[in-house]
């Protein structure tokens, strides 16, 4: 029994993710519990698919690789290219980041990945909505009561 009662204790890792709706009052928050996603859109000038795919690790992110369809204007060329199949290229990336601030909008067709479940996320807010992505860790009887994002 003292082992159960110290599980709910310990901590655990898990994605915050709050979106800010300035206009409409607080902002909403979801969780992320397994250690990957995807962010997709399509880009703006050659309105092709950009997928980023993101690990979550201790108190950062890793954005390991990037699928896209071409190179053009802002895509980074110094990365290695893992493969090219299908019109598409995959890209190893490995940049840690802290948080990642994401703005969506219709336009943009931005969507979650999680495991295989996709939430269309710009069709549920305003254009130009403010996502924020965040490692947090709370003891588990805290984080198992927070809702998923998918």
């Amino acid at each position: 029994m003292l082992i159960i009662l110290l599980g709910l204790w310990f901590p655990q890792s898990y994605t915050l993710v709050k979106i800010e709706e300035s206009h409409k009052g607080p902002n909403t928050s979801c969780v992320i519990r397994p250690q990957q996603f995807q962010l997709q859109w399509q880009h703006s000038v050659e309105k092709t698919r950009w997928q980023e795919h993101y690990q979550r690790e201790d108190q950062h992110f890793i954005l390991t690789h990037t699928d896209l369809v071409s190179f053009g204007a802002g895509t980074p060329d110094h990365y290695p290219v893992l493969r090219q199949a299908n019109g598409q290229v995959r890209m190893q990336v490995n940049h840690h980041l802290k948080e990642l601030h994401w703005t969506i909008s219709r336009r943009m067709q931005g969507q979650l990945q999680i495991n295989q479940k996709r939430w269309p996320i710009a069709e549920d807010f305003p254009d130009y909505t403010v996502v924020h992505f965040s490692v947090q860790q709370r003891p588990f009887w805290k984080w198992w009561g927070q809702g998923d994002c998918v």
